[in-house]
């Protein structure tokens, strides 16, 4: 009886122990089993019972991660919770485009993410049409003047609602200008040439009077084409004539090769960066440069200045004749095709609400990050911000938003535009010559595009539209 009873004992624990062991997942070398790393749900809410589904969000955004992760987090606590959504959002710095352009090659794209890149996305069917997802008619509505073509716009389908809006400014070391005995910053090329010169002349081999950034890959724009248009009231295409118009850019050229000439450009221009020349701004062995309301941030945040820095109005080549700056739509992010076939778009949409809602807008205008494009709509429900030369960014009163150029829909032959600008810039090529020769080229190759149709020159045109406005004093 007792071997019985022993061996009945040992039968119950086996079972037990088999039972056990059934129910128990086994980790290989002791590894903790971890999701796949681009899985797009997670389990159900053990509070909820709602299923999660991670949204990714991609950007190239840096000057204002900190905003937008605090307002991604509280989302994820509270209506991300309640409607099964988490948003996992990633900054990238230059690399983001090549990057980007990786993962959608290997259909790993994020569901969301910033573009400037909208129409070569749409052409290949990687993104969503705003119109065609949950509540995307209302946003469209909302925006509804900011919309044009290469825009957030691809043959006439909204495909990116824009955010903000990017100004120009002239960037100042106040504390040198004042020991030169300037109490206001130049208001003319001639003056800002002057001064230039003088900031050159006493830095001792290591202080210049300005800067150049021509690797910057948008140096073309905030460099050349925009800071140009306030002395000519021309862009380097006009919206009325539907041509290019680069011979308008040869007084902006023949100024910036003085300022070289004189030697007052910080050595090495050639191969500087951005963020080089911020750098070396904020360290005051730079006097002055032609900066953008996104510097603001990265002045205080990424390269914090180390005296104090004002911000003037562009100078101009005659004062006489000042005309309204350009403001520049950004901050386009896009839906990507993956929502769809996941089935979470209308996930995905509450996420793309977040990113356009009045609130977050708010937090990073009053942060001094983003001027928002809809202007005093948001900026009425916003704090006043701390950063005492914002302020000179976001007055819009001297600003108009731009229309998209059509450049990227003609295939270029021989050197594109600023391939010639650089040329210019370095003596390889003379502004009067290189400038007409872009003028015939790019006409004749637009005219081609039109002819072939390629190109719907009507989506490029408003006859209403006028950057020849006069600066309001």
């Amino acid at each position: 009886m007792k071997v019985k009873r022993l061996l009945s004992v040992l039968l119950v624990a086996m079972m037990a122990l088999i039972l056990f062991s059934a129910c128990t997942t086994t980790n290989v070398g002791g590894a903790v089993p971890t999701q796949a790393p681009n899985a797009g749900t997670e389990k159900p809410d053990e509070t909820t019972s709602v299923k999660t589904d991670v949204i990714h969000v991609w950007s190239n955004d840096a000057h204002n991660r900190d905003e937008y992760t605090e307002v991604i987090n509280k989302f994820n606590e509270t209506t991300g919770k309640e409607k099964g959504i988490k948003i996992e959002y990633k900054v990238y710095g230059g690399d983001y485009y090549n990057s980007l352009d990786i993962a959608i090659s290997a259909n790993e794209e994020p569901h969301l993410f910033k573009s400037m890149k909208t129409g070569q996305y749409a052409e290949t069917g990687r993104v969503v049409a705003i119109s065609d997802l949950p509540g995307g008619d209302k946003l469209i509505e909302e925006t509804s003047k900011y919309h044009f073509e290469d825009i957030g716009m691809f043959n006439g389908k909204v495909y990116a609602i824009p955010i903000r809006v990017t100004t120009q400014n002239m960037i100042y070391n106040k504390e040198l200008l004042s020991k030169l005995g300037y109490d206001n910053p130049p208001v003319t090329w001639e003056e800002f040439r002057k001064v230039a010169k003088e900031i050159t002349d006493q830095g001792g081999g290591k202080v210049f009077g300005t800067g150049y950034a021509l690797k910057y890959t948008n140096f073309k724009y905030y460099g050349i084409i925009w800071p140009a248009a306030a002395s000519s009231g021309k862009q380097f295409f006009s919206h009325k004539t539907g041509n290019f118009d680069f011979m308008s850019l040869e007084p902006y050229f023949n100024f910036l090769l003085q300022l070289k000439e004189d030697g007052s450009i910080f050595p090495g221009f050639e191969t500087m960066d951005l963020d080089t020349l911020r750098a070396q701004f904020s360290e005051g062995n730079i006097g002055m440069y032609f900066g953008a309301s996104f510097d603001v941030g990265v002045l205080y945040d990424q390269f914090p200045a180390k005296y104090e820095w004002g911000v003037a109005p562009l100078p101009v080549m005659d004062a006489n004749n000042r005309y309204k700056q350009i403001g520049t739509p950004g901050a386009f992010y896009v839906v990507s095709s993956r929502a769809v076939k996941e089935k979470v778009e209308d996930k995905v949409m509450e996420a793309y609400k977040l990113f356009v809602s009045p609130e977050t807008l708010a937090l990073t205008y009053e942060k001094g990050k983003d001027i928002p494009i809809r202007g005093q709509d948001i900026i009425k429900v916003a704090g006043t911000p701390e950063r005492p030369q914002w302020p000179a960014f976001t007055d819009l009163t001297n600003v108009y938003v731009r229309l998209a150029y059509p450049e990227s829909k003609i295939t270029i032959e021989g050197d594109n535009y600023d391939v010639v600008f650089s040329k210019i810039l370095t003596g390889v090529a003379k502004p009067a010559e290189a400038l007409e020769e872009l003028d015939e080229r790019y006409n004749k190759l637009l005219q081609n595009a039109i002819d072939s149709g390629a190109l719907n020159i009507n989506l490029y045109l408003d006859p209403d539209f006028d950057e020849n406005v006069k600066y309001v004093k």
